[in-house]
């Protein structure tokens, strides 16, 4: 029986953010990725199906991830509540997607942090390969380094550092 692996996730308060700041840090924290395992630079926008979801890969470029973010704001805009929005790696295998969410631009404490999730699967290929205590450390320690994060998102629970 596989064992859970717990999402990854980073959870901080700083000061607002514009749509242009927010964008520019996203799209540096997806090439980090990306470099890191090749197999989380392939994402795709989600859809109403599943068949809809992978049909468009996501652009690791600046327009592209700017309207993912907001499709009527401007670059120097601060968010209401925040930039947020979810993509996925496409995988409709049961059990074997990971989703990587992000909400960002916020400065308040509480639930309009700014944050990053990714899903983990629970079986299958990437499955495995996390399953490596050191391999899912090293992913970890990814969004720690990219997000320097007030809190960690460890066994169902919000953690500070």
């Amino acid at each position: 029986m596989n064992h859970y692996l717990d999402k990854i996730g980073v959870s901080w308060y700083r000061k607002e953010n514009t749509l242009q700041e927010c964008t520019e840090d996203f799209l540096i924290f997806l090439e980090r990725l990306r470099r890191f395992d090749s197999n989380l630079g392939v994402l795709y926008k989600q859809g109403k199906s599943l068949q809809e979801s992978v049909m468009h890969e996501v652009s690791f470029e600046y327009d592209y991830i700017k309207k993912l973010f907001c499709k009527t704001c401007n670059d120097q805009d601060y968010p209401d509540i925040s930039f947020s929005f979810s993509i996925w790696n496409g995988n409709i295998s049961e059990g074997e997607y990971i989703r990587l969410s992000t909400s960002l631009g916020k400065s308040q404490l509480g639930v309009n942090n700014s944050n990053c999730m990714l899903s983990m699967p629970y079986k299958g290929n990437l499955y495995t390969h996390y399953s490596n205590p050191d391999d899912y450390k090293q992913l970890q320690e990814l969004f720690i380094d990219h997000w320097k994060p007030q809190y960690i998102w460890k066994r169902d629970q919000w953690i500070e550092l």
